[in-house]
């Protein structure tokens, strides 16, 4: 009989060895890595919450276009900002902001286009003010931003996000440009807050915007607006902010000049843009007086009265400009009847153009 040959016998201790080693080594490695992204996770959280929890506001509203509203509690380094001596550019504006959100991580540069505004102020019939900005030039992207600060007044403002991106194409959505929204922070277009005071950049850059000569940073057009909405309920408030900056900063190049037009107009140089939003029966001088010092001023007009209406259709005609549009702009506020909601039209704002 033939004896089968016998299998050498293998240990079932070493086989066991040999893989729990490496089942080991590959169990700490994994761990290792976990523990690793874990912590690269909660240094992220820690370092960046305050900008996760903003961008995390951030919703598109129902509108033809693209529109988006986003909420900013606390003052998110303003105050910072103001005690380093604020800035005396956009681009200085962009770099605070950049190092702030990115923690140093990244930087952006800012480039400078021409640009014109206009804004309305008008009350409806049910006594209400209303108060809008027009975002109709190409590729804008509006964010609408509530702001709650620590120490201040709350307010409602509008931004272009494309002014912080350069570029129409580019949505506050997805991560980094969620982040990079909260910049609209610092770039208000125009805002009104809790106490009713209403503040706009009409800014006119047909021919370019001086610089100031300064020795020392000022506040730029739209951190100056984030201050006045954030710390003045008046005028007059805004008023005494604007000058104490003035001092401060030595801003050699802002003049404020309180009072009614055309009294408070005489003594100052020739425009070459002039935006009246109220004349208080005074519209005839006023014009008279642009006129008569520069007879090729552009004139914004806005009227919310027949008779401001009226005043208005006269002025074009007694001047003799050659250039003359009016534009009518309504709105309509919905209400409830019974089961059904209908749109109540609201009173029509009037802006006229005039150019000789």
């Amino acid at each position: 009989m033939r004896r089968q040959r016998r299998q050498p016998r293998q240990n079932p201790y070493r086989a066991y060895r040999g893989k729990s080693r490496w089942g080991r080594i590959l169990s700490w490695t994994a761990g290792a890595l976990a523990v690793l992204l874990l912590l690269l996770a909660a240094g992220a959280w820690a370092m960046f919450r305050q900008e996760w929890a903003i961008a995390g506001t951030i919703r598109q509203l129902d509108a033809p276009r693209p529109v988006y509203f986003m909420e900013i509690e606390g003052d998110y380094h303003f105050d910072a900002f103001l005690q380093q001596g604020g800035a005396s550019s956009d681009q200085e504006v962009s770099a605070f902001l950049t190092e702030k959100i990115s923690k140093g991580f990244y930087t952006a540069s800012t480039t400078l286009s021409g640009t014109g505004c206009s804004v309305l102020s008008a009350q409806s019939g049910d006594g209400s003010l209303l108060w809008g900005r027009n975002f109709d030039w190409t590729g804008s992207v509006p964010i609408i931003l509530r702001h709650v600060p620590e120490d201040g007044y709350a307010s409602l403002s509008t931004c272009d996000f494309q002014n912080i991106t350069g570029s129409a194409d580019v949505l506050p959505e997805g991560v980094v440009n969620r982040m990079l929204a909260i910049a609209a922070l610092y770039v208000p277009m125009d805002g009104v807050n809790e106490a009713g005071l209403c503040v706009a950049d009409l800014e006119v850059n047909e021919g370019g915007m001086p610089d100031p000569d300064t020795e020392k940073p000022d506040l730029t057009v739209t951190t100056a607006i984030r201050l006045l909405l954030n710390r003045a309920a008046t005028v007059e408030e805004a008023l005494a902010l604007l000058e104490e900056n003035r001092r401060r900063f030595h801003t050699a190049n802002l003049e404020i000049v309180p009072g009614a037009a055309p009294e408070a107009c005489q003594d100052l140089p020739a425009p070459t843009h002039a935006f009246i939003g109220g004349s208080a029966g005074n519209m005839r001088a006023i014009i008279a007086l642009l006129l008569e010092k520069n007879p090729a001023v552009r004139i914004v007009a806005s009227a919310v009265t027949l008779e401001s209406v009226a005043e208005l259709t006269a002025c074009g005609k007694e001047f003799s400009f050659t250039e003359w549009e009016a534009v009518s702009l309504t709105a309509a506020r919905s209400r409830t009847a019974g089961p059904y909601h209908l749109m109540t039209g609201q009173n029509p704002v009037h802006l006229f153009t005039f150019q000789r």
